[in-house]
Parts: structure tokens; sequence; C-alpha cells
């Protein structure tokens, strides 16, 4: 086999902090009709992010494929059409992080009491821009 470049994508909206989301597809079907544009990247493997109904990356539940990707027959309509224009799809899993709102409760607080509070409602630049640091580690 031979190499591969895989486009990690998340189906759905995450919520931030100060109401900031992002979402690139909120349904399964959009991936699907952009899939061409995809491969056309030069993507060869699809990686499906869990979605993450928490402000972290966390799951709630393992087995509900419905609630993460969509019904099931979408989830099968993707892997049809991407092994049609032979590419592949991988359903990413957590091992690690599963909290109950308990828990999410207790980080919140932590998190809006902590050392770096004052910081949460101040402007964050483009972390990836040309004029970043960042920038060489892409």
């Amino acid at each position: 086999m031979g190499s591969s470049s895989i486009y990690e994508v998340q189906i759905g909206t995450s919520h931030f902090w100060g109401g900031n989301e992002y979402c690139r597809y909120r349904e399964i079907t959009e991936l699907i009709d952009d899939i061409e544009r995809v491969q056309g990247l030069g993507f060869t493997v699809i990686q499906m992010m869990p979605q993450q109904p928490y402000p972290s990356y966390n799951v709630h539940d393992y087995a509900a494929i419905s609630t993460s990707y969509g019904d099931e027959e979408q989830l099968a309509e993707l892997v049809r059409v991407a092994h049609a224009r032979g590419m592949r799809v991988i359903l990413d899993a957590l091992l690690h992080g599963v909290l109950d709102n308990e828990s999410m409760d207790m980080a919140i607080e932590g998190i809006k009491e902590g050392p770096l509070a004052s910081r949460l409602d101040e402007e964050t630049g483009d972390s990836f821009g040309r004029s970043s640091p960042l920038w060489w580690c892409i």
C-alpha cells in the first residue's frame, strides 16, 4: 500500500468561549457533496472526528454513531461514495477524556476561576497566519 493523505473532518458544530463556534460540515451529507473537492485536493483518507457536545475534546457515548455522525445510512453512504473513489474512511475514537456533566461543570468553573480567567475574553489572532511564529510548524 502506498502513502495516504488524511483529511480530518468534524461533522456538526463545536462551541467555544465567547460565542465562537466552528462548523465546516453541519451534516454528513454536506461532506458527501464535497468529497470530489476533497479528493481533488489530494486527500485519500477521510478521518471523522467524534462530535464534541462539550466545550473540549470529549464524547459522552462511544456507541452513539447517530449522535456523532448522523444516521447510520448517511454514514454508510459516505463510506460507499469514498470507496467508489478509491478513498477510505476512519472513525476517530477517543480512549480518554470521557466526562459526565458534573465533571464538565467542575472543569468549566475551574477555568472561570483559574489564573488565566481574565484572558478568556481577549481577542485571539490568526495563529497560523504567515506573520505568526507558529507558521513554521505547519
